[in-house]
């Protein structure tokens, strides 16, 4: 259980240094990506807790993006991220904490997807 913390917790900070030093879009696509792959293999422990230290790299950029698109307003986009996070949490609720690696990589690569298509929407419309 330790692991699987540390895993959480250090992506979330290794996330924050990473887009700090190489900026936000393109530590998001390199830790989403890299997690999709080490997702492919998540019943071996390196791999596995990789993936979740990778994929976990990602929750500060979208603290850190809501705050650009909101400057004004960073109580509503650190609440707006939190819902997001209960609703994630909605299936637990309901009992359905089954979901196999195929539906977990499915939904890695829409994640990789969209933040590729925000990223061009943005530059796009800046």
């Amino acid at each position: 259980m330790i692991p699987l913390t540390l895993a959480v917790a250090g992506g979330k900070a290794a996330g924050g240094i990473a887009a700090d030093h190489w900026g936000l879009e393109k530590t998001a696509r390199v830790s989403l990506g890299l997690s999709f792959f080490c997702f492919c293999y998540p019943d071996w422990m390196i791999t596995g807790m990789a993936g979740v230290f990778l994929f976990n790299m990602t929750m500060p950029l979208c603290l850190k993006q809501m705050h650009r698109q909101f400057p004004q307003h960073a109580g509503f986009a650190f609440g707006f991220l939190t819902f997001a996070l209960f609703l994630g949490f909605v299936p637990v609720i309901l009992g359905i904490t089954a979901v196999t690696k195929v539906q977990t990589l499915i939904l890695i690569a829409l994640s990789w997807l969209d933040l590729r298509l925000a990223f061009h929407w943005g530059r796009n419309n800046a």
